[in-house]
């Protein structure tokens, strides 16, 4: 078996940083080998299988698949930013990188709560999706059942009624209308506000954007940051999958922010694995009035996700 350079580009959600990742010592080497799991996510209807191993070098290496026989080179590596013990596989199908991740200093668990991570080929970030890894062997013995998982906080649960594809449209005056995509597919903590989560996705050209719930404005906000102008919602749920509000349009040159101009949103989708393709119209530029001087709370709001997102 050839040998493995321990040299791993890792990107994780848009606004994320590098881990600092670094190679196991001989125990925690010993901790993880010969065991086999089982992961099931939302991406795949049916189940997959790896077991975990040595190579020549006595570094971790993985067998992906172990019913089918297919191999394929993967690692177990330290996470110093988090000070956990990460498991990361990675391989490749036609041009596409397919990654798992869990926290491996759970390992003494039977199921752990990870994700399964894709890049396509002709995009330029990793698309997130829940996935369960179960091991399988060796058995573990008998254990009383454990007490009942804690439940979300709610302003978790807040964020994650924001995941799905969703079609934003704004009015200006009564002559000019157009309508945003955005794919919303991932809840993290938020950096810059304890307890709060932002929630992160892709507009339809498969650029990053931030949403999430804000406290401070006791509503729910978007932010799709451009080279010429940003353009930023604010928002409130109607129905379960209808949302409507404000639509500013900020231009980046002047930083003159825009009127309230109506906007709404309707969810198309909860699926997390959807494509979706450009479609709006060019912003005329001159049919938008610069006329409005945001409150502070609005302006925060705004400037601590653009800060999120750099």
């Amino acid at each position: 078996m050839k040998k493995l350079f321990l040299l791993l580009f890792v990107v994780l959600a848009p606004s994320s940083t590098l881990a600092a990742l670094g190679p196991l010592t001989d125990e925690q080497c010993n901790a993880i080998e010969g065991t086999m799991w089982q992961v099931t996510s939302d991406l795949k209807e049916a189940a997959e299988y790896f077991v975990v191993g040595h190579n020549n070098d006595g570094k971790v290496l993985v067998l992906e698949d172990a019913l089918r026989s297919l191999k394929r080179n993967g690692f177990v590596l330290n996470d110093s930013d988090t000070s956990k013990l990460s498991f990361l596989f990675i391989f490749s199908i036609s041009g596409d990188k397919y990654r798992y991740s869990f926290d491996l200093s759970q390992s003494d668990q039977s199921a752990i709560y990870g994700t399964l991570s894709v890049k396509q080929a002709d995009q330029a970030y990793w698309q997130d999706y829940s996935a369960v890894f179960s091991r399988v062997y060796p058995q573990r013995d008998a254990e009383p059942e454990p007490e009942p998982e804690p439940e979300d906080p709610p302003a978790k649960t807040q964020a994650e009624a924001l995941l799905g594809y969703w079609v934003f449209e704004y009015f200006i005056g009564s002559s000019y209308s157009n309508s945003q995509d955005y794919n919303l597919t991932y809840v993290t903590e938020s950096t810059s506000t304890p307890g709060e989560y932002d929630v992160y996705g892709v507009d339809e050209y498969g650029d990053a954007v931030i949403a999430g719930y804000s406290s401070l404005l006791e509503t729910y906000s978007l932010l799709d940051t451009g080279i010429i102008i940003d353009r930023f919602y604010t928002f409130d749920f109607s129905s379960t999958d209808e949302v409507s509000g404000c639509y500013y349009q900020i231009y980046l040159s002047t930083g003159d922010w825009s009127s309230c101009y109506s906007m709404n949103g309707d969810r198309l989708s909860t699926s997390l694995n959807i494509t979706i393709n450009p479609r709006s119209n060019p912003v005329d530029l001159q049919a938008v009035e610069y006329n409005f001087t945001p409150d502070q709370d609005l302006l925060n709001r705004y400037n601590e996700l653009r800060n999120t997102t750099e």
